[in-house]
């Protein structure tokens, strides 16, 4: 059996994404990817980045990844006992 909903135990908590960490991960992740191969494996990339994020990120209420012309853009919204917090960056892939 298998607790299904928000990460409620580990990662970062709502209130202090580390987002530079984040940031980094990713990026390590699609680095020997170029932005033609991102747009081919789009819903393998999608799936990993939604993954990651997920395992990261404490009580994450909404997630949104898309493509853009020159990277990745990544917002959040993350909730605690305290208040609602939004996070917002950008990823990009090596240069063609």
């Amino acid at each position: 059996m298998r607790l299904a909903g928000p990460n409620l135990t580990a990662g970062f908590r709502a209130s202090s994404v580390d987002l530079g960490r984040l940031q980094a991960e990713l990026a390590q992740g699609i680095a020997r990817l170029n932005a033609a191969q991102i747009e081919e494996r789009w819903d393998e990339v999608f799936s990993w980045m939604r993954r990651l994020l997920r395992s990261w990120v404490q009580r994450c209420k909404h997630m949104k990844i898309e493509r853009q012309e020159r990277g990745i853009r990544v917002e959040l919204e993350t909730q605690d006992d305290h208040g609602y917090y939004n996070y917002g960056f950008d990823v990009f892939p090596r240069k063609p």
